[in-house]
């Protein structure tokens, strides 16, 4: 994909969402205020740990000396917390799904509008599988960049980066431990993201061409049994499946290698080990607490999904912005699909 192509791509993915704009501005604020909330029950838990862990140190007995008050303020705010940023995502989500039903309706209802005072010649340069795939599955391609994307996405970035952020604040040391093997990650993935622009528009234009094959091949077979004509509408589908499938084999098998070993690098039992051994090593020496160690491991193990979350997203944006907002607009466009021009009345002649 050109920049050019990219650029006109951006800008009708930004002219589409024009109408639900404000709804999912709300949605990413949503977001981040759970995204924030998110960290609160990680400070708690060291709070608490903390507490009991003191007082085991002390030599003071137990039932006696713990400081029940500050223990169960603790649990009450971890508590809240949780809950709250449980109803803040929900609501946050239940915005952009009504957002996403509202988009969906008006970009269906325009192209609709459009089609019906449609040229027939516009018809005939433009299959029924290409007015198939507009009208269906490219705006059902669009639910996600709209109901999850604009609340999941920033809560996939940025709880990670509080999260890691407080570790940091705890110790540097711990914080280096969280981040040391998604560097890796990143870095890799970085690699296998490379050109996946130009991929994503040649693929969605090799769906294109099964769904159009997938029409005629329907379509064939009343002439199949009218005429006993067998084959050229199946052969047609079968080929343009074939390639589709190809040439999704020839881009996925070498991601597929390169995707397990990074994603055996983040793993939670290699995360959990490497917390064991050098945790164990920095409270031997005094540098950290055990309850510390554990809360940095817990915020370790949770950020390869958090990586994988957002790699799945971006794949996701490549194919939304992969030619298919430039469809959309092109086909809404109604210099796409221009009206019938009236009919003229001649004039009477006596």
């Amino acid at each position: 994909m050109s920049k050019t192509e990219q650029e006109n791509s951006k800008v009708a993915l930004r002219e589409l969402l024009a109408p639900v704009r404000k709804s999912l501005w709300v949605g990413r604020a949503l977001a981040l205020c759970s995204a924030a909330l998110g960290v609160v029950p990680y400070i708690a838990l060291v709070q608490i740990g903390n507490l009991l862990v003191e007082d085991g140190v002390r030599g003071g007995v137990l039932s006696s000396t713990i400081p029940g008050a500050e223990i169960e303020k603790w649990v009450m705010i971890l508590v809240g917390a949780f809950t709250l940023r449980l109803a803040v995502y929900f609501l946050g989500l239940v915005i952009t799904h009504f957002a996403d039903i509202r988009l969906g309706a008006t970009i269906q209802e325009r192209l609709i509008s459009q089609l019906r005072s449609a040229q027939l010649s516009w018809f005939g340069e433009n299959t029924a599988g290409r007015v198939r795939k507009v009208l269906q599955d490219d705006v059902k391609n669009l639910h996600m960049l709209v109901a999850h994307r604009p609340v999941d996405s920033l809560v996939a970035i940025f709880l990670p980066v509080f999260s890691t952020g407080y570790v940091f604040w705890v110790d540097w040391r711990l914080g280096l431990l969280c981040v040391a093997s998604i560097l890796i990650y990143a870095v890799v993935y970085s690699i296998l993201m490379r050109g996946v622009g130009m991929k994503t528009l040649e693929l969605d234009r090799k769906l294109d061409a099964v769904s159009s094959a997938m029409i005629e091949f329907v379509r064939g077979i009343q002439v199949v049994k009218t005429f006993g004509i067998v084959g050229r509408a199946h052969r047609q589908y079968a080929q343009a499946g074939r390639e589709a499938t190809d040439f999704m084999e020839k881009w996925n098998r070498p991601m597929i290698t390169a995707s397990s070993i990074t994603t055996a690098l983040v793993s939670t039992p290699l995360v959990v080990l490497l917390f064991a051994g050098c945790g164990s090593w920095f409270v031997s020496r005094s540098l950290v607490t055990p309850v510390e160690v554990v809360a940095a491991c817990f915020v370790g193990v949770a950020l390869p999904s958090a990586i994988n979350l957002m790699a799945n997203f971006g794949v996701e944006l490549s194919m939304c912005r992969g030619g298919r907002p430039a469809h959309l607009r092109g086909d809404i466009d109604t210099g796409d699909a221009k009206p019938n021009p009236e009919p003229r009345t001649g004039k009477r002649h006596r």
